[in-house]
Order: structure tokens, then C-alpha cells, then sequence
């Protein structure tokens, strides 16, 4: 007790709030533990005095990875996504299985299941990136000699989009209270994501540039890098500069949207005002996020290549801009109508 150590780690964050969350996670675990990091449990001794390999069950190995990683590797909400799959759909069901029990045909068994119940390529493929990121950590943590061939990750199906158009968003906009507005328009006008919106600050709003810089994410409270793990300049839509014309006056580090001044948005609290607006607007069917999925699909309409998109949306990888284009009923309406025969 009462004695020093110096503990070194590269870096898995990008950004200085993640950097404090992390510092005060590491403390946390100082106080419960004396360690700053959770070791991985010890292989027992077998009575020759050799030692024997110790079997780690699915679960524990998932909440070992979840706790050394979920604050470092991933971001918050893949954490409590993680989580909430975790609990619903692998400790039920191969939870109690030991690490090297886990097999392709298990995996495929599994799926089967999860395929019987409804649920969406999706929601599986979730489930089966938790299951190799969960045997990875046990690998390295020397409970898993080698990994499993791993079954091909679920492809969802192509599917035609009906997407927001300008009015569908005006009329949302229109529909949505004033302390709401501002952080919808700002969805609909830069495309940031829900956690971008809540972490953005004044000191991200540069008027004489013209931009807002994306620094941060902000999800359950917890700031982090955006998704892609990289900042990127959003120019500043004309109906936007208006909005921000008092930005000067404000005090840097205060939060741009919220349910009073500086303040941040809870997690549900801007979800929440969008689906209101829908109701009264009557557009059932739509989530928040799609605000950004209409703001990519008008860029490509407006003519914007797909590398531009891609810069502005902050997308790591171009495939992914490019299923945002996506091909929605009155494009292929229009393509007909053009028809000179």
C-alpha cells in the first residue's frame, strides 16, 4: 500500500474529453483494484504444481472485453449497444459455453435462431461482430488457442428508401417547438449525426470561415472523436447563419443546442421532439437519423460527387457514402417519364 508505479499505454483516444473520461475510468479502477487496467483472471495451478488452463465462459470473456475496451476501443453507444446484445441474445444463449466451445457451427446455430425470431441482417451481423471481437480478446488474453473460421457476416438486403424530401423537412422544422428547432435544423442543414449535434459547441461555430467543425460526439453523456475517428469542416448553410449570427456572444465551451442555455441535449431529448413533429405533421416511419439520410440523398441529387459527400458526411469509407445514394421511388418515377418512346 502507499506505493508508486508509473503505468504507460498508447493512446486509443483521439480527443481531450475522452481522454478526461478515460483518465477518470483508469482512477476508478486504481481505487477498486490498485491496478488501472482489469487483468484478465489467472490460470489456476493443478496440485503437480503445474498450471493448469483455466476455461472462460462466453459471458466472461464478453464482459472482460466490454470493460477493458468499452471506453477505449469503442464509442459509447456501440458500448451499450453491445451491451443490451449481450444480455439479450448471447448470454441466454451460449453465455454459459466455454471460449474454445464456440465453433463455426455454433455461430451458424445461433443465427438460425435469431433468423427464426425476425430479427434483421443487421441486428445479426451486431451480434456476430460481438462474438469475434469477444474470441479475440480471449485469444490474446491466452484463454483461446486459436480463433474459429468465422461464418460470413449477414448482408442485408437491397431495399427501395423513401426518403425525407425538402418539404417532408420543412414541414418537420415548421411542426417542431423553438428549443427543439435549432438542433433539427442544424441535423438537416450539416447532416451531423444525433451524438454530433448534442456535442456541438460555439467554439465549433466559425462564421467568418464560413464553417462548423465536427470535433466531438457526444452519447450518454460521454463525449468521444466522431465516427469516423477524424474532425471534418461543414460549411454553414445559408439558413443557418442567421441562427448563429449572436454566436460571438457566446461562451465558447457552451453546448450550441439544449434545454437551456449552454446546456447539452439528453440522449432521447432531440429523438423524442423529431417524432412529435412527425406525428403532427403526419409522416409515420421515420427516425431522426434520416434528417442526415435526406441531407446526403439532395447532395447526389444536387450533383455532388461521391468523394465531396463523403467529406462533408465524414464517412470513413466511400462505400458507405455510396449506399447513401440511394435510389428512392420518384427517381425511378422520373427515369420512366423520360422515356421518348
Amino acid at each position: 500500500a502507499g506505493t508508486k508505479a508509473r503505468f504507460r499505454q498508447d493512446a486509443e483516444v483521439q480527443t481531450q474529453p475522452a481522454a478526461r473520461a478515460e483518465d477518470q475510468r483508469r482512477m476508478m479502477l486504481v481505487a477498486k483494484t490498485g491496478l488501472p487496467f482489469v487483468p484478465p483472471p489467472e490460470p489456476a495451478k493443478s496440485a503437480a504444481g503445474g498450471v493448469e488452463k483455466k476455461s472462460l465462459t462466453f459471458h466472461e470473456a464478453a464482459m472482460s472485453f466490454l470493460d477493458l475496451h468499452g471506453s477505449t476501443r469503442l464509442k459509447p453507444s456501440t458500448t451499450r449497444s453491445y451491451r443490451d446484445v449481450l444480455k439479450a441474445r448471447l448470454t441466454p444463449n451460449i453465455g454459459h459455453l466455454s471460449v474454445d466451445q464456440i465453433t463455426p457451427i455454433v455461430i451458424r446455430e445461433l443465427d438460425g435462431k435469431l433468423v427464426a425470431r425476425g430479427l434483421k441482417a443487421s441486428s445479426r451481423s451486431q451480434v456476430q461482430c460481438l462474438i469475434r471481437s469477444t474470441l479475440r480478446h480471449a485469444k490474446e488474453s491466452g484463454f483461446l488457442e486459436s480463433l474459429p473460421e468465422f461464418p460470413r457476416l449477414p448482408k442485408p438486403g437491397a431495399t427501395i428508401q423513401h426518403v425525407l424530401t425538402s418539404e417532408d423537412v420543412t414541414r418537420i422544422l415548421l411542426a417542431t417547438p423553438a428549443p427543439h428547432r435549432l438542433a433539427l435544423e442544424i441535423a438537416a442543414y450539416t447532416g451531423l449525426r444525433a451524438g454530433e449535434v448534442r456535442g456541438l459547441k460555439w467554439a465549433d461555430v466559425d462564421l467568418e470561415r464560413g464553417i462548423i467543425v465536427v470535433r466531438r460526439s457526444r452519447s450518454y453523456g460521454i463525449e468521444a472523436a466522431p465516427k469516423s475517428g477524424h474532425e471534418r469542416a461543414v460549411p454553414i448553410h445559408p439558413k443557418l447563419r442567421a441562427l448563429f449570427s449572436n454566436s460571438a456572444k457566446r461562451p465558447k465551451q457552451a453546448y450550441v443546442t439544449g434545454p437551456s442555455d449552454g446546456e447539452p441535449w439528453g440522449q432521447n431529448a432531440v429523438r423524442q421532439a423529431f417524432r412529435s413533429a412527425c406525428r403532427r405533421t403526419g409522416l409515420e416511419g421515420f427516425r431522426l437519423h434520416d434528417l442526415r439520410h435526406a441531407f446526403v440523398t439532395e447532395l447526389f441529387r444536387s450533383g455532388a460527387s461521391a468523394p465531396v459527400v463523403q467529406k462533408l458526411a465524414g464517412h470513413q469509407h466511400l462505400t458507405t457514402t455510396q449506399r447513401y445514394a440511394h435510389t428512392v421511388l420518384p427517381d425511378l418515377t422520373a427515369a420512366v417519364l423520360k422515356l421518348s418512346w
